[in-house]
């Protein structure tokens, strides 16, 4: 069994264990630094090889529940979280004599500016 078979097989376990190895060996994680894209491309692409191409043929003739699963997750979902951060802005939390705010918004529009 070769090193990539095994890859594919795993990739849902390697990759992980590679950020966790990457953590407790720093210096080893910047010597392999150039080969980090590579390696989860890769991965990736082994373990995406490997599906079942018959089920997406028979999801693309019931398109229903692909297709409200997408919307979930792409429109729904994050409008959810928007507006429960602006209720959290609206409605503060005090807790003591401290008062907190949700700053999810906030943050994120800072951090991801950058």
């Amino acid at each position: 069994m070769s090193l990539l078979a095994f890859l594919s097989r795993q990739a849902r376990w390697a990759l992980p264990a590679g950020v966790f190895v990457g953590i407790l060996f720093p210096r080893l994680a910047e010597l392999l630094r150039p080969l980090l894209t590579p390696a989860v491309i890769g991965t990736l692409t082994g373990a995406l090889l490997r599906l079942d191409w018959s089920r997406f043929a028979d999801l693309g003739r019931r398109p229903l529940l692909p297709a409200a699963l997408a919307i979930w997750q792409l429109l729904l979902s994050p409008l959810l979280v928007w507006f429960g951060s602006a209720a959290g802005e609206v409605f503060s939390l005090y807790v003591g004599s401290r008062r907190y705010r949700c700053t999810l918004r906030r943050c994120c529009s800072r951090r991801c500016s950058s």
